[in-house]
């Protein structure tokens, strides 16, 4: 771990025994310094004249006055010319700010005092308007430490976390508990993908990467593989997590494309998704199996062994609504079961009493009239191909007697 020194602005290496630091959190802006510029020129006129340099000088100061000697800042303490070290970094970069003794907030576009001259009005906000609050990075920049303090773009002291968590709830939707250091593992999957929901990254790759250290997974950096990273970073969840939410997403009324696939293309389709809970959360319910395995990942998509609620079918064509093992606790007051649709055509349908049947080069889903219960395999496709069998999630609740 890199990290810089705030008397010699150098930047010094630990392999181990790191000493205690701050670190920074902000935007990205114009004139951004680079670890080969600092660790070259130190802190010379090339280097201090350059837009970016002020925020670092700044935290550099702050702490110092807190009793630190050093500070990690993302720009010049990773070499992203190193794919390697870039990967390390993003995959450490949750325990980072977890581990920090102070985090400092520098809000680009917030002035709290400014004259005209010093702020235009037309590049300030206020602070609940800031870029900062919009930025994939920054989620979990947000949750991770619990000393937080934020600063406007003179550096002049706004808040600390501590003093504006309702506020900070209020902005970004995320519960008091989690932003203090709540346990993370229980927040549902569908929960914290509705944080990172109505925030943006300026590469595809990182709407997923910027989420692992809040799920607690590590993965490889496949820069240039677009959203195919959101997928990896579904897939890699229901390998590690007993957790249906993870299929409980809703189709923005924007959403165009055609998407063939019970994995959701990205964040931003889990906005509704908020309140949705894994029932284990809440003990059991009476119209959800108590025992059923998890989903699974296996060469021919997804597996489920989950609960039908009903099916249509005729000669090519069957149908209809398996039962998610999560609830919306919002949306449905008899909590209820949220619901996965499913569809698909067949080369043939063969019907045998109160049971259906596929035939074997589709693979099969059973469906057992008397119980309703059924040992479904649900093809997903991943970007640019389809299998035979398209699902697709909604997370509306199942209506209840």
């Amino acid at each position: 771990m890199r990290l810089v020194h705030c008397v010699t602005k150098k930047i010094k290496e630990f392999a181990q025994d790191v000493p205690q630091y701050a670190i920074l959190s902000h935007t990205w802006e114009v004139e951004e310094l680079s670890f080969a510029l600092l660790s070259e020129h130190g802190p010379s006129r090339l280097v201090t004249k350059r837009k970016g340099w002020s925020k670092i000088d700044w935290a550099c100061e702050q702490a110092i006055e807190d009793g630190l000697e050093y500070v990690w800042v993302d720009t010049v303490c990773i070499d992203k010319t190193s794919s390697v070290e870039l990967s390390e970094a993003i995959n450490s970069m949750y325990d980072y700010y977890k581990n920090a003794s102070a985090c400092y907030v520098y809000l680009f576009d917030v002035c709290s005092h400014r004259s005209e001259e010093e702020c235009p009005t037309d590049q300030t906000v206020p602070f609940d308007g800031s870029r900062w609050f919009t930025r994939g990075w920054t989620l979990q920049e947000l949750i991770a430490p619990l000393d937080m303090m934020f600063f406007d773009h003179h550096w002049n002291h706004l808040v600390t976390k501590t003093d504006a968590l309702t506020e900070l709830t209020k902005i970004t939707g995320i519960d008091e508990l989690f932003l203090y250091g709540g346990n993370l593992r229980l927040a549902s999957i569908a929960r914290i993908m509705s944080w990172a929901s109505r925030r943006e990254t300026t590469r595809k790759e990182d709407q997923a990467y910027s989420l692992l250290g809040l799920f607690g997974i590590s993965m490889p950096m496949l820069y240039g593989e677009g959203d195919a990273a959101f997928i990896r970073l579904q897939k890699m969840l229901i390998e590690t997590y007993d957790d249906q939410s993870v299929f409980a997403w809703d189709w923005p009324s924007s959403f165009c494309d055609a998407w063939w696939g019970v994995l959701a293309p990205a964040p931003s389709f889990f906005r509704n998704s908020g309140n949705i809970i894994p029932v284990s959360a809440l003990h059991d319910l009476n119209e959800l199996p108590s025992e059923t395995a998890p989903a699974t990942l296996t060469s021919r998509g997804v597996l489920f062994h989950a609960c039908a609620l009903h099916t249509t079918g005729k000669a090519e064509t069957v149908g209809g609504l398996l039962q998610l093992r999560c609830v919306d606790i919002e949306k449905s007051k008899t909590m209820g079961p949220t619901q996965l649709g499913y569809a698909s055509v067949r080369r043939s349908l063969e019907t045998k009493g109160g049971d259906l049947a596929m035939d074997e080069l589709s693979h099969s889903v059973e469906y057992q009239q008397d119980g309703l219960r059924i040992n479904a395999c649900v093809y997903q496709s991943d970007i640019g191909g389809a299998y035979n069998l398209s699902i697709f999630a909604h997370p509306h609740p199942v209506a209840t007697a």
